[in-house]
């Protein structure tokens, strides 16, 4: 499972990355949605606190309520029916209804929902621990930037 949540997390890695350069082909500019301001402000007040908040508990408390709980649930019912649902849940937490651009919110959503897909995916088959070390990977490595940046690391 160790394995599988690194691969995951280099799948979700090289997605995001593909879908920004088809946005970049197509000419559209996105910057960070509103959830992911909200981190970096706070990740610069509270640094080292984010970085276990962010980067470890949050995505650990995720992999628990929506895909221990969730789709645990829910696959007892249906995969067919698990799948669509947990993804979506997952990427429109990460989404802001009422945001200033909307139109930002929505073209930061196929992240969430291939990143959704890729962490069930990978807790479907290889478990919480697979699905949890993707999810924390992805979420340090996308704060470590800014707290080398701050100077914590140095």
């Amino acid at each position: 499972p160790y394995i599988a949540g690194v691969v995951c997390f280099v799948a979700i890695l090289f997605l995001g990355n593909i879908y920004s350069m088809i946005l970049n082909v197509a000419g559209v500019k996105i910057v960070n949605n509103d959830n992911q301001q909200a981190i970096n402000v706070t990740s610069q007040n509270f640094t080292l606190t984010s970085m276990v908040i962010f980067g470890i508990l949050g995505p650990i408390c995720e992999e628990i309520t929506y895909r221990v709980g969730l789709f645990s649930f829910l696959k007892r019912i249906s995969k067919w029916l698990a799948y669509p649902v947990v993804v979506l849940v997952f990427a429109l937490i990460h989404f802001n209804f009422s945001a200033s651009s909307l139109t930002n919110e929505l073209l930061n959503l196929p992240y969430y929902l291939l990143a959704g897909f890729a962490l069930t995916f990978t807790y479907d088959k290889f478990g919480f621990a697979g699905s949890t070390i993707a999810h924390v990977l992805n979420n340090v490595i996308s704060l470590l930037p800014m707290t080398v940046a701050l100077g914590v690391f140095h």
